[in-house]
């Protein structure tokens, strides 16, 4: 009788209502699906509830995680798992869901490579690659996934307009209240695509979209020209407050997809000519206002800057910055596996980066930088965290699960966010062919 006195008296005060619109949204997805289990009337309001589920994706306060994801470590060529590994770093690990893989898909994965390419509040666009040689078709397939529902879409037309293990994709999705008026939920796919130009030895990008509401790709009228070489093999790609950003190592490539408008911005420490150090190492993510934040590391230490933009100017302002003396002073434990920096004559921070190689992982939350240290090729990579409210930084005690891997870490936070529906497109025609410009001529020769 105990857990009926207890819901009854929880009912007293507040009216279901209220429970209903304002309290359950508020809570991360995590802490909701727990409670699932008080009563049968949760786990009805809780279970296949879409109006629930896009009042949390707009109303739950963020306590986000960064998510990684690559093949698991070969040891001296000893067999291994072909089924990628996935590393989250939070804060908050009790809030926050962890993924536990992707089996959801559909695919044959031990046949396959996944690949995360984007994570956009609570939504993650992975790509799926064929490997093995006896498959009929080792076209890849682009997936939009929720992976605390784990539920799943793929991407019409990814085999005409997606490249294997293609990197230069984002992922555009903001949540709404389906149920306001003249609102409809909607996800967005951009890839940029570089070519060099032979006239002026510059790069040309162009940008493909795929829109869940019309259910089609389409070419967008905007080019940007760079009058340099660029490799155009991007580094990451993040999106926030209506624009995607891709990472070309000495600057970012911006679209917005409202305006259809395009360009380019130095990065930071090239822009405001600041004197770095030895190489630098960087890492662009989106902060949960959508600003872009870029994070570098030197061998002097560390810098936050944050991208503001007035109309279709871009310029980088310092947020941040710490010294690595400064650091090691206020929290030598957390560089404990660093014994060489420790001396009788006193720290010696330059041997951090002289030694080792540092790089800036993510940022969540706005405070928590998260750092990778390796040593050698033979060792794991460390992360280590600094706050950068309290200046303090601990060792997580996590290494990434390759040693070896570059793909990037992305800001992920688990929601009940519905997968919007992909429309049919009119027709059944999947974009324009060669007489539009599309990129799948560049791809397959057909219109």
């Amino acid at each position: 009788m105990a857990p009926r006195i207890l819901e009854k008296a929880l009912h007293s005060d507040i009216p279901d209502d209220v429970i209903r619109c304002n309290i359950l949204p508020r809570l991360p997805f995590k802490l909701a699906t727990r409670l699932k289990v008080i009563s049968k009337k949760y786990y009805g309001i809780l279970t296949n509830n879409a109006t629930l589920s896009a009042r949390q994706a707009r109303l739950c306060p963020p306590c986000p995680a960064l998510i990684h994801m690559d093949l698991p470590d070969r040891h001296l060529g000893a067999y291994t798992s072909k089924v990628e590994a996935i590393d989250v770093l939070s804060s908050t690990p009790d809030i926050v869901g962890i993924p536990s893989g992707f089996d959801f898909l559909g695919c044959c994965l031990e046949n396959g490579i996944l690949s995360l390419l984007a994570s956009t509040n609570g939504l993650v666009c992975i790509l799926y690659t064929p490997t093995n040689f006896i498959s009929h078709s080792r076209a890849p397939t682009l997936f939009i996934a929720n992976p605390a529902t784990q539920k799943a879409q793929s991407i019409p037309g990814t085999t005409k307009h997606i490249t294997r293990f293609d990197k230069g994709i984002g992922l555009a999705f903001d949540p709404v209240d389906n149920f306001q008026e003249n609102t409809v939920s909607k996800f967005v796919i951009v890839k940029a695509v570089g070519a060099r130009t032979i006239e002026d030895n510059g790069t040309k990008f162009c940008f493909a979209t795929f829109s869940s509401n019309t259910g089609c790709w389409a070419m967008s009228s905007t080019t940007v020209y760079v009058d340099t070489k660029i490799n155009c093999n991007n580094k990451k790609v993040a999106y926030g407050s209506g624009i995607m950003y891709w990472d070309y190592q000495e600057i970012v490539l911006w679209f917005d997809i409202a305006t259809d408008m395009a360009g380019i911005v130095k990065m930071p420490w090239i822009q405001l000519g600041v004197e770095v150090k030895g190489p630098v190492h960087h890492d662009i993510d989106t902060s949960a206002n959508g600003m872009l934040v870029c994070t570098t590391i030197d061998k002097g230490g560390l810098i936050v800057y944050h991208l503001v933009r007035v109309n279709t100017d871009f310029s980088w302002e310092i947020k941040h910055e710490r010294r690595w003396i400064d650091m090691m002073k206020d929290s030598i434990s957390a560089f404990g596996f660093c014994h060489s920096m420790q001396l009788r004559s006193g720290l010696q921070p330059e041997r951090l980066t002289e030694r080792r190689l540092v790089r800036p992982i993510g940022i969540v939350d706005g405070r928590f930088v998260y750092i990778g240290v390796r040593q050698e090729w033979k060792t794991k990579v460390k992360i280590v965290c600094y706050n950068m409210v309290t200046g303090k930084t601990y060792d997580t005690g996590k290494e990434l699960g390759n040693r070896y891997s570059k793909n990037p870490f992305y800001v992920y936070r688990n929601s009940m966010a519905n997968i919007p529906h992909i429309a049919v497109p009119v027709q059944g025609k999947i974009c324009e062919g060669r007489a539009g410009g599309c990129i799948c001529a560049m791809y397959t020769g057909e219109g």
